[in-house]
């Protein structure tokens, strides 16, 4: 896999030891180290990649310019907003989505994996609001199927 030839280049053989993807409401796992798994790269997958150190990763080419659609289902579905991103908080987020449809609540949990463990935001509650970076990944919660322009 080309991202995982990136990392060791940068860091040191050996480096990247697991690459997972959210594909399905639920993990795909490609251990390094066996050479029968594996996946392509498809936008706007959003991956995990576990390290054996600090490693740093360069992504290069032509940014993707038109409009990035995503279709979420019902449940937990990863996500990604592309850069740059205008300010953005979690609270803001969701509450973004609900004024696109009103009357509905189409994403009713925002989550992302910070220090080790997950933190929520979810819809009318102020508490565990975080700013939204861009190129990060988050999962977000529906109650029901949901076609979303990312930002």
């Amino acid at each position: 896999m080309l991202f995982r030839s990136a990392i060791d280049a940068n860091a040191g053989a050996g480096t990247a030891v697991e690459v997972d993807r959210w594909a399905n409401g639920g993990w795909e796992v490609h251990l390094c180290s066996l050479p029968i798994t594996g996946f392509a790269l498809a936008s706007p997958d959003g991956l995990a990649i576990r390290t054996s150190r600090i490693a740093t990763w360069t992504v290069s080419g032509t940014p993707f310019d038109g409009p990035l659609v995503s279709s979420l289902g019902t449940g937990w579905s990863l996500i990604s907003a592309r850069a740059p991103v205008a300010p953005m908080t979690s609270t803001a987020l969701l509450a973004q989505l609900a004024d696109r449809t009103p009357g509905t609540t189409p994403i009713v949990e925002v989550a992302r994996w910070q220090a080790g463990q997950w933190e929520s935001t979810l819809v009318g509650l102020p508490v565990n609001r975080y700013d939204i970076e861009s190129a990060r990944a988050y999962f977000v919660r529906a109650p029901a199927p949901f076609t979303w322009a990312i930002p």
